[in-house]
């Protein structure tokens, strides 16, 4: 009997709960909006692009592109969002999509990670050395796809790419081969390990720029696509081991660009492999790292117009830790203090990793052989005051170091497409910046290797994180902005550069409104 009373009770108190008897109090709900409004509030306080106010013109531009993020949405299969899908499977369709014409012609300031060698259109490359009777191909076994520019007819396994395209009942077909040996594509998904092709990649062109003219044709003619079809207007390249003859060579390229119009500014940051190469000792390959730091110094001293800094690069959690080099980077800081008086800026690429960190010290980090199971190097960056840090999507794991990043101004250069075509990042709604930039974290957008992965620019990566991260016209202005006020230019030319984009902002904007 007692449990039939408490049944017709529950029974009771849902029909008066669904009529709307039991309806809370209109004091309660005005609470409720109250509490969820600071809330909303105190979440936003934090993001930069809320310092960001926006002209009645700009409100109007807005206003147009969330409603072309819903017509790109639109797009979208149920369940099959683009951000999911690897790159080069939707490529295509953002390509496609008014958004992409939208971010390709906005002022987007500068690019702060991007390897030079890396930066062209591949499909020009091609078209390049297609054309020209020096360049040849090497299919062996143990070389597939090696390709070069010879002076001369080195003989086999060497064959003229000329000669044997010429011969190619299917031209189309032939330059595609080609194409496919210097780009990853939707295929490379399904490599056990996609960081080995990605290395074979710039093994197989590496041969194509030791022909120095070749090379500085190359270079020009992407900086200058980068200006023209991208609107960027300051770029920051990470070159391999510059020497004296390689600063030569990029002045020689902004004295064609400015005199054929092209308007740009251009600083480098040396950079050296932190993976040990084949036969390579540990004691051998700290001494090629010091030597190499203590050259970027050298160098810096000789070319202050240029080089900015120093950095190392390749597969982070297959190389050697921050911790490990930490002291060999101090002895260089130290170096160029007491030879030139000058700071030894970094630039570290560090967080690029899916291993976990570990959350405590450790003194075997300074003397561990690589690789390990884990990676601290984002807390090395921060110890060593990297001016910005390459990647850095690790940071995340550390809620309070990104606190520390944050008060700090520690910028990251993230770079969506090649976190997710290298397997950092699978589903790009889920990328760490979204985290990490909500919690203030200064952030720009960069490209990395746009070649490799089938582009050229940074609009792709642009349009992939606004669709995936929601990204409002203030949030795509600040991080234009702030790629410019995180650049290592001086406090003068960063100025200049600015006031240069807010012009080219204000054209943008009335083209659109």
């Amino acid at each position: 009997m007692i449990l039939g009373h408490i049944f017709c009770s529950c029974i009771i108190s849902g029909v008066l709960l669904l009529t709307g008897c039991f309806t809370p109090s209109l004091s309660s709900i005005q609470q409720y909006s109250i509490r969820r409004a600071a809330l909303f509030n105190n979440i936003r306080h934090h993001l930069r692009s809320e310092n960001i106010a926006l002209s009645e013109d700009e409100l109007a531009v807005s206003t147009l592109l969330e409603r072309m993020k819903a017509d790109a949405r639109a797009k979208q299969l149920p369940g099959k969002p683009w951000a999911a899908q690897y790159f080069p499977l939707v490529k295509h369709k953002y390509e496609q999509t008014e958004l992409y014409a939208f971010l390709k012609a906005m002022p987007k300031g500068a690019i702060l990670h991007i390897h030079p060698i890396a930066m062209g259109d591949c499909r020009r490359l091609v078209h390049k050395i297609t054309g020209r009777p020096d360049t040849y191909v090497n299919r062996g076994k143990e070389h597939y796809g090696y390709l070069a520019i010879f002076a001369n007819n080195p003989g086999k396994p060497w064959t003229n790419i000329m000669e044997e395209r010429g011969q190619a009942v299917d031209k189309k077909s032939y330059d595609e081969n080609l194409l496919s040996l210097i780009t990853l594509d939707a295929s490379d998904k399904r490599l056990p390990d996609i960081w080995e092709e990605f290395g074979k990649i710039f093994s197989r062109v590496f041969g194509l720029f030791r022909e120095e003219g070749f090379w500085e044709d190359y270079l020009f003619s992407s900086l200058k696509s980068y200006v023209e079809n991208d609107n960027i207007q300051h770029m920051e390249l990470r070159s391999h081991k510059p020497d004296q003859n390689t600063f030569r060579m990029y002045r020689r390229i902004l004295k064609r660009l400015h005199k054929d119009g092209t308007d740009i500014s251009l600083r480098i940051i040396y950079s050296d492999s932190r993976e040990r190469y084949p036969g390579e000792t540990y004691n051998q390959f700290q001494k090629r790292i010091l030597d190499s730091l203590y050259t970027a110094a050298d160098l810096m001293e000789a070319n202050p117009d240029l080089l900015v800094g120093v950095d190392v690069y390749a597969e982070e959690d297959k190389g050697a830790p921050a911790s490990f080099m930490a002291p060999l980077m101090i002895q260089a800081q130290d170096y160029s203090r007491k030879k030139y008086g000058r700071d030894l800026p970094l630039f570290l690429h560090d967080g690029e990793s899916n291993l976990p960190v570990r959350r405590y010290h450790d003194e075997k980090d300074f003397a561990q052989p690589f690789p390990r199971k884990y990676n601290n190097n984002v807390i090395d960056a921060y110890l060593l005051d990297s001016q910005r840090v390459g990647h850095g999507i690790s940071l995340w794991k550390i809620p309070e170091l990104s606190i520390k990043y944050r008060d700090k101004g520690m910028a990251l250069e993230i770079c969506p497409v090649s976190n997710q075509m290298l397997g950092f990042v699978p589903d790009l709604r889920n990328h760490p910046a979204v985290s990490l930039m909500n919690n203030g974290v200064r952030i720009s957008l960069n490209p990395d290797d746009p070649a490799v992965f089938g582009y050229e620019g940074v609009t792709f990566d642009y349009v992939v994180a606004c669709l995936a991260w929601d990204l409002s016209l203030a949030d795509l202005k600040s991080l234009a902005l702030d790629s410019l006020e995180d650049s290592a230019l001086g406090k003068n030319e960063k100025r200049k550069s600015i006031e240069k984009w807010k012009d080219s902002w204000r054209v943008f904007i009335a083209r659109f409104k």
